[in-house]
């Protein structure tokens, strides 16, 4: 059986090859802005996407401010980093902003229209027990918990992380599952996160970060951790 679209959006340099987490089979990508208008007027969507784009960001808050008043949830996408200014003037169009790191976030809103979650623990997912105590030692977690208050180091199985998740206690999942070697590349990543992210119609949708280099995987869960923290964001 088909699949609804239910997200609509124009995201010109994210594709299926470069971005295989996200839930494609749900997306609609159209060609341009005006596409992606003219359809979300005239065609259901559970959710809209917008580019925001490298440059001319002030046409970018024009489509949203043409777009206000759309019963449509909206997310805007940067590509990079953004400022907290930034993310500020989206919510004051009603919308959510995500960059590319937390672009797998999308498959919370499979099944739900709420907003992203500001507030609660963080989580550092492992899909197993050795794959969590061969990166960390537990000198190292303890070290981990006491410079970042509010951050969890787990191997939940799937129906303790969909427990753990309607209960809505993530403020943003960090899954290391989807970390892969350099020469791996021919084997497309999993995650059970994503999996569970799919069956959930969630209050509060947490922002979710999923790693890709297994190589320098303690480095990247570590400066994840200290770039949210110091932004602020979560």
């Amino acid at each position: 059986m088909k699949k609804q679209k239910k997200i609509i959006c124009h995201l010109p340099k994210i594709n299926k090859k470069i971005s295989p987490l996200l839930p494609w089979e749900y997306m609609e990508q159209t060609k341009s802005q005006s596409e992606l208008i003219q359809r979300t007027k005239n065609e259901n969507f559970d959710w809209l996407i917008i580019s925001l784009g490298s440059q001319n960001y002030y046409k970018n808050f024009q489509i949203l401010e043409e777009t206000r008043l759309f019963p449509t949830k909206k997310i805007v996408y940067a590509e990079k980093k953004y400022s907290q200014n930034l993310k500020s003037i989206i919510e004051g169009f009603d919308a959510f902003i995500i960059n590319q790191w937390e672009l797998p976030t999308l498959n919370g809103t499979v099944n739900s229209q709420a907003a992203i979650k500001k507030d609660g623990e963080i989580l550092i997912y492992f899909k197993s027990y050795a794959e969590q105590i061969t990166t960390f030692s537990g000198q190292e977690e303890k070290n981990i918990k006491n410079k970042y208050p509010g951050v969890l180091i787990n191997n939940y199985t799937e129906d303790e992380l969909i427990d753990h998740l309607k209960q809505n206690r993530f403020k943003l999942i960090i899954d290391t599952s989807t970390a892969t070697y350099p020469w791996a590349f021919f084997q497309p990543p999993t995650s059970s996160v994503i999996k569970t992210f799919k069956q959930i119609n969630f209050t509060e949708i947490p922002l979710l970060v999923c790693l890709k280099n297994k190589i320098n995987l303690k480095k990247e869960i570590i400066n994840t951790i200290r770039y949210y923290f110091s932004q602020s964001k979560v």
